[in-house]
């Protein structure tokens, strides 16, 4: 039996269940199967016992597609070309006072089990410093994942240890619209 076995939308606590709603449209069950590779972008103003902890995650074809989107970026532009970080956060609509999306996590799935997964839904008036609202639309061909149970404020936990097994976890560069104060 594959772990979150019983999992809904409606099943979720109220706080995953807005967490799903407010970040990802029309989330449905799926099974992640042992043996499938992750990633997730973490920030590092969070202690690293905590980058893995994290609910949201991606499917490894998705973060190829950042991946090869960044080395075009380089390619054409260099230096100047724009950072994983900075495509993870435009790909996944993850708004920086969320997340620095400077941390990506590889993990295997160790045991079956089920998420919710689906779009990302667009963030909307994220207000910088200098006034100005930024909104996060995400890349409409990559896909999110939701996996409840495997983490809280403490780290993950022992379902996220039965699920999951980090296989490396590094900072990566990433361009912030502001830094915070």
């Amino acid at each position: 039996m594959p772990l979150n076995a019983d999992l809904s939308f409606d099943k979720l606590p109220a706080h995953a269940r807005e967490a799903v709603a407010r970040g990802m449209r029309a989330p449905r069950v799926v099974a992640l199967a042992a043996g499938q590779v992750l990633f997730r972008f973490a920030s590092s103003d969070s202690p690293p016992s905590l980058w893995a902890a994290g609910a949201w995650w991606l499917y490894e074809h998705d973060y190829r597609l950042i991946v090869e989107q960044e080395r075009l970026s380089r390619e054409r532009y260099g230096a100047d070309g724009l950072t994983l970080g900075w495509l993870g956060r435009v790909a996944t609509a993850v708004q920086q006072s969320w997340s620095r999306a400077d941390v990506v996590v590889k993990a295997v799935v160790l045991q079956e089990i089920l998420a919710l997964a689906g779009r990302g839904r667009t963030q909307y008036k994220e207000r910088g410093p200098n006034g100005f609202l930024y909104t996060m639309a995400g890349w409409p061909h990559v896909q999110q994942i939701f996996i409840p149970n495997i983490g809280d404020r403490q780290g993950r936990t022992q379902t996220g240890y039965a699920a999951l097994h980090v296989l490396r976890q590094k900072r990566v560069d990433s361009q912030q619209i502001y830094e915070k104060d």
